[in-house]
C-alpha cells in the first residue's frame, strides 16, 4: 500500500498530498491521502477492522480512479470530477488498523515471538487468526471512540473482538485518526465496513440535522443498493461514525460493502460487485461536503458581518479623535480613550481577518468592504498617532538644543538629531487627515522648531566659516581666508532674520573679530 500511495503522489503531485499521521501500537505508519483542490473535505476511512481489509483495496481503487477521471476530464455516474476535486478534497486513511491486518493476512510470523503467547490468548488458544478484528493489542479500533462508550458491551480483557479498551481513545490508531479528522474539519464521514451490505447511519440525531442525514442517507443508499439501518435496529456504539456524528454534529455514514462473511474476510471476488455500488459514493460525500461547507461558511459570513458592522460602528468613533474634533493646537494630543479605542479597533479587526481567512473567496469579498472602511479609520488614526509622537519628538529635541543655544553652545551633533525629527514630522505632515489639522500642526510643531534649528544652522556655518578663515590665516592664504570671512559676514546679515541668541552672538562676534587676516611684510633684498 506505501508504495502504490508513493506511486499516486508521483503521477499526480498537483492533486495528492500524503501525510503519515501517526504509528500503528507496533510502529506501522498510518497514512493519510489527500485527493483533490477545494477547502471542504470529506473524511473516508477503511479497515478499522482487520478482516475487512478489503476495504482497503477499496479505498486504494477509489482514490485511483477519481485521480485518473480528473486528468481526464471525465464523469463517474453523474459526477464530473473536476468539478467535485475543485470545489473539495477527500481525505482517505485507507488503512486504519495495520497491525491488525498484518496479523490477519500472515498470522504470528509478522510479530515478535515474545507476543506470541498473548496473541493466541487473544484469540482464544487458536494460531488461526482469520477472524481477527481488533488490532495487535487485541483493542477493537471500532469500539474506542468516545460516542457511549462506557455504555458499550465488551470483553473483559483484550481479544480478537470487541474489546473495547480501558477508556476511549487510548489506541495509538485512534489517536491518528483523530488528529487528522479534527485537522481537515469535514463535514462528511464513510467509514467503510464489509459485513452485510447494509448502511449504518442514525446516531440520535434530532431536528435539521436528522432531516439532513436522513435525506442524505436516502441519495447514498439509492446509488449504493444497501438498505438504511433505523435507529430500532442499530444497537453498538462507540464506534467512528457515532463519534463524528455526535460530536462533530456532522453526517456520518458507515457502509458495510460485502454479504455477511461468518468470523473471516470476505472474497477479493467481492470487490467488483462493490466498487459498481459504491464508485460515486466518494464524489457524493466530495459534492455534498462542498454544499454543507458553503452553507457553514455563509453562516459564519454572517456572524463575521455582524461583528464587523460593530467594530466598523465603533472605528467611526476615532474620527473625532483625529479630525472632527481637532479645532486647537491643543487637540493635537493622544487622548487615552482615543489610543484604547484605537487599540481596541485593531485587535478586533485582526481577530476577525484571522476567522476570515478560512472563508470562501466569494465570502472574503462580500465582507472586505467593511474590513476596507474599518483599515481607514485605522490607518487615518495611526498617521495621526504617527505625527503626534514625531511631533513631540521633534518639539522636544528642539527645546534641548535651544537650551544649549542660550547657554552659548553650539552643538552640531543636537543640531543632527533635530534635524533628522523635523524631517520625520514634516513627512509626516501630509498624510494627516483634513486640511486644517495639517495647518494646526504646522503651527504648533513644524513652525516653531524650524525657527530653532535655523538658528542652530547658522550659528553652525558661521562657526564653521570662523574656523576655516583661521586654517587659512595659519596657512598664509590671504585670499581664501577674506573669502571665507565675507561669507561670514553675508550670513551674519541673512542670520538676523531669525531669531537670535545673545550668548551665541557674542562668542561669534568675539571669534570674528579676532579673526582678522595678518600677514607680514615681504622682506626687500
Amino acid at each position: 500500500m506505501a508504495a502504490d500511495i508513493a506511486k499516486l503522489k508521483k503521477i499526480y503531485p498537483d492533486l495528492i498530498q500524503v501525510k503519515i499521521i501517526g504509528k500503528s501500537e507496533f510502529g506501522r505508519n498510518i497514512y493519510a491521502v489527500g485527493l483533490g483542490k477545494g477547502k471542504a473535505t470529506a473524511f473516508i476511512n477503511g479497515s478499522h477492522h482487520a478482516r475487512e481489509w478489503l476495504t482497503t483495496n477499496f479505498n486504494m481503487y477509489m482514490i485511483d480512479r477519481y485521480a485518473a477521471a480528473y486528468k481526464n476530464g471525465s464523469s463517474v455516474k453523474g459526477y464530473n470530477v473536476r468539478t467535485v476535486l475543485n470545489s473539495s478534497t477527500l481525505w482517505f486513511v485507507p488503512m486504519v488498523n495495520p497491525d491488525g491486518v498484518t496479523l490477519q493476512q500472515s498470522g504470528l510470523k509478522a510479530f515478535p515471538a515474545s507476543y506470541h503467547a498473548g496473541l493466541i490468548k487473544m484469540n482464544n488458544g487458536s494460531k488461526n487468526f482469520k477472524r481477527w478484528k481488533s488490532n495487535a493489542k487485541g483493542v477493537d479500533l471500532n469500539r474506542q471512540y468516545d460516542a457511549k462508550w462506557a455504555g458499550t458491551d465488551s470483553p473483559k480483557s483484550p481479544s480478537y473482538r470487541d474489546y473495547k479498551g480501558t477508556a476511549p481513545h487510548t489506541a495509538s490508531e485512534v489517536k491518528a485518526v483523530l488528529s487528522l479528522v479534527n485537522s481537515i474539519d469535514a463535514d462528511m464521514a464513510l467509514s467503510y465496513h464489509t459485513t452485510g451490505k447494509i448502511l449504518f447511519w442514525n446516531y440520535e440525531q434530532s431536528g435539521s440535522r436528522l432531516t439532513r442525514d436522513k435525506n442524505l442517507g436516502k441519495k447514498l443508499s439509492s446509488m449504493t443498493g444497501y438498505r438504511m439501518y433505523t435507529p430500532s435496529i442499530f444497537k453498538n456504539a462507540a464506534g467512528f461514525s457515532e463519534w463524528f456524528s455526535r460530536m462533530k454534529q456532522r453526517t456520518a455514514f458507515t457502509i458495510e460493502i460485502s454479504p455477511y462473511y461468518n468470523e473471516t474476510n470476505p472474497p477479493v471476488s467481492e470487490f467488483k460487485g462493490a466498487w459498481s455500488e459504491n464508485q460515486a459514493a466518494g464524489l457524493f460525500a466530495g459534492a455534498e461536503s462542498a454544499k454543507m461547507y458553503g452553507v457553514r461558511m455563509d453562516a459564519k459570513a454572517a456572524t463575521l458581518k455582524t461583528k464587523l458592522t460593530s467594530v466598523r460602528n465603533s472605528a467611526k468613533k476615532l474620527q473625532s479623535y483625529y479630525y472632527t474634533n481637532v479645532k486647537t493646537r491643543a487637540d493635537l494630543r493622544k487622548d487615552k480613550a482615543f489610543m484604547q479605542l484605537y487599540a481596541k479597533t485593531k485587535s478586533d479587526l485582526a481577530a476577525i481577518q484571522k476567522s476570515l481567512k478560512p472563508l470562501p473567496v466569494k465570502n472574503q469579498n462580500a465582507l472586505a468592504p467593511l474590513v476596507k472602511e474599518i483599515n481607514l479609520y485605522i490607518t487615518r488614526s495611526t498617521s495621526f498617532i504617527t505625527a503626534i509622537d514625531h511631533g513631540d519628538k521633534a518639539v522636544s529635541q528642539g527645546k534641548l538644543l535651544e537650551s544649549k543655544l542660550q547657554a552659548g553652545t553650539i552643538d552640531a551633533a543636537l543640531h543632527k538629531q533635530l534635524a533628522s525629527a523635523v524631517m520625520k514630522a514634516q513627512k509626516a505632515q501630509p498624510v494627516l487627515y483634513g486640511n486644517h489639522v495639517k495647518q494646526l500642526f504646522d503651527q504648533k510643531y513644524l513652525k516653531p522648531v524650524a525657527a530653532i534649528s535655523a538658528a542652530s544652522k547658522y550659528a553652525l556655518d558661521r562657526l564653521a566659516l570662523l574656523t576655516e578663515a583661521e586654517k587659512q590665516i595659519t596657512a598664509g592664504n590671504q585670499a581664501a581666508a577674506q573669502e571665507k570671512l565675507e561669507a561670514y559676514d553675508k550670513l551674519q546679515q541673512q542670520s538676523s532674520r531669525y531669531k537670535q541668541y545673545p550668548a551665541i552672538e557674542k562668542i561669534l562676534a568675539e571669534k570674528r573679530l579676532g579673526t582678522v587676516p595678518h600677514f607680514p611684510e615681504p622682506q626687500s633684498l
